[in-house]
């Protein structure tokens, strides 16, 4: 298993804590390997959850909300080696 981790600031980088996120983690190339994965704050802004260690390029969709509701989504494209 690999650790990974996201880093969610704002826009003038302040961390953005408190937030309850989950995370779907999709291959593009195929439909194998989607993983479904919570994530725990571990550091102010740094979210962190285990996923397999399985190279190649993988496409993250991170949803939740702050502890108002307020809702967050962002999504990115990340390469593991």
């Amino acid at each position: 298993m690999r650790l990974s981790a996201v880093r969610i600031a704002d826009s003038k980088g302040a961390a953005l804590r408190g937030l309850t996120l989950n995370g779907v983690f999709d291959r593009p190339a195929t439909e194998q390997g989607r993983l479904a994965r919570a994530f725990t704050e571990t550091r102010p802004g740094v979210y962190d959850t285990t996923v397999p260690d399985v190279p190649g390029v993988w496409d993250l969709a991170l949803k939740g909300q702050d502890a108002s509701g307020e809702p967050f989504d962002s999504q990115a494209r990340m390469t593991w080696r």
